[in-house]
C-alpha cells in the first residue's frame, strides 16, 4: 500500500492548458540601412535577439541578402527571383555590416535590398523592410588633402569634384578608445573647411569624403595628421589715443576681441629716443603715465599679447607734448 501510494503520488502533476510548441522562427530585421560607398554598397542591420515566440536565440545558421532592380509593379517573389544574392555570414544576433560591389548595370536605377535570417533549426525569418537605393556612378575620392594650423583652428583643403563634403576627425593619441574613432567634424560645399573646435597642442587625424545626399559617399581621402601650434599673434590694438595732462598722459584704445588675450604692452619714447617697455601685460585697454616732465615730447605704442606669449606688431605711434 505504501509503495502504491508512492507511485500514485509521483505520477500526479498539475493539469493545465497545453503549451504551444516553440517555433524557433527568427524575428525579422527591422533596421536595414544601405548606402553607396565608392564603388560598393554598404549594408548595415541588426539581427534581433529574440525569436517570434520571444525565445532568446544564441546562434543562427546564416542569412540571405538580396539586391537588385525592382520590377515596375513591385512583386516580392519576382524581385527575389532576379535579384543578386550576396554571400553573408551571420552566426549570432547583433550588428551586421556587409559591403558588396556595385553592378554597373544598376547605374541610374533604383535597387531594392532586403535580408532574411536563418535560425538554428533552418527556419527563415520574414523579409526585413525593403531598402530602396538609387545607384549612381561612384563619387571620386578627394585628393591632395592638407591640414594646416590657422588662427581660427585647423584649416583643411583638398581637391575634389563632389557636390558636398563631410570632414571626419579623430585623436589618434587619445587616452580613451573613443578618441581613436572618426567622428564628423563638419560639412562643406567647397573644397576647404576650418575646424574651429580644434585645440592647439592636440594631435588630430582628419579624412574627408565626398557626399551626395545621405545614401551616396566616396571612399575616404588619405588621412592628414596635424598637431596645430598657436603661433598667431593677436590683432594690433586699434584707435590708440593719448590725452596730455599736467605731468601725465592718459592712454586708451579699443579692446581686442581675441578669447585668448592675456594683456597689453605699452612702450614709450621720450624726445624721439628709442621705445622702451613701461607697462607690461595690462589687463584693460587704458593706461595713465604719471610723473612726466612738462615740455617734453612723448610717443607711445601699444601691443597685444595672447596667453602663450604671441605679441602683435606695435600700433602706430601717438605723439603728445606734456604741458
Amino acid at each position: 500500500m505504501a509503495i502504491a501510494g508512492l507511485l500514485l503520488a509521483s505520477g500526479c502533476g498539475y493539469i493545465g492548458p497545453p503549451k504551444a510548441p516553440e517555433l524557433h522562427i527568427p524575428s525579422a530585421v527591422q533596421d536595414l540601412r544601405a548606402m553607396e560607398f565608392g564603388d560598393k554598397v554598404l549594408v548595415q542591420f541588426t539581427v534581433p535577439m529574440l525569436t517570434t515566440d520571444a525565445i532568446v536565440q544564441t546562434s543562427l545558421r546564416g542569412a540571405e541578402l538580396y539586391a537588385g532592380p525592382a520590377p515596375q509593379n513591385f512583386n516580392r517573389d519576382q524581385w527575389a527571383s532576379t535579384a543578386t544574392r550576396v554571400p553573408i555570414a551571420v552566426t549570432a544576433p547583433g550588428a551586421v555590416e556587409k559591403e558588396f560591389p556595385v553592378d554597373p548595370a544598376w547605374f541610374g536605377h533604383q535597387i531594392v535590398i532586403a535580408v532574411r535570417v536563418i535560425g538554428d533549426t533552418g527556419r527563415f525569418s520574414d523579409w526585413s523592410g525593403f531598402s530602396i537605393l538609387g545607384v549612381d556612378p561612384p563619387l571620386a575620392s578627394p585628393t591632395a588633402f592638407q591640414a594646416t594650423a590657422s588662427p581660427a583652428g585647423v584649416a583643411l583643403r583638398w581637391t575634389g569634384s563632389g557636390p558636398r563634403y563631410r570632414v571626419l576627425r579623430s585623436m589618434p593619441d587619445g587616452p580613451n578608445e573613443t578618441d581613436h574613432a572618426l567622428v564628423p567634424a563638419g560639412e562643406s560645399d567647397t573644397t576647404e573647411y576650418v575646424d574651429t573646435n580644434a585645440i592647439f597642442g592636440t594631435r588630430y587625424q582628419y579624412i574627408v569624403i565626398a557626399i551626395s545626399g545621405e545614401q551616396h559617399q566616396s571612399l575616404p581621402s588619405e588621412p592628414a595628421v596635424i598637431t596645430p601650434t598657436d603661433i598667431f599673434p593677436p590683432a594690433v590694438p586699434a584707435n590708440v589715443t593719448a590725452l596730455p595732462r599736467p605731468q601725465s598722459v592718459d592712454l586708451a584704445w579699443t579692446r581686442n576681441e581675441e578669447e585668448d588675450l592675456q594683456g597689453y604692452n605699452v612702450r614709450r619714447s621720450v624726445d624721439m629716443g628709442p621705445f622702451e617697455l613701461i607697462a607690461p601685460l595690462l589687463p584693460t585697454p587704458a593706461y595713465g603715465d604719471r610723473g612726466l616732465e612738462s615740455g617734453k615730447q612723448y610717443r607711445y605704442t601699444v601691443t597685444a599679447v595672447d596667453m602663450v606669449g604671441n605679441e602683435s606688431a606695435q600700433s602706430a605711434p601717438v605723439t603728445v607734448v606734456v604741458p
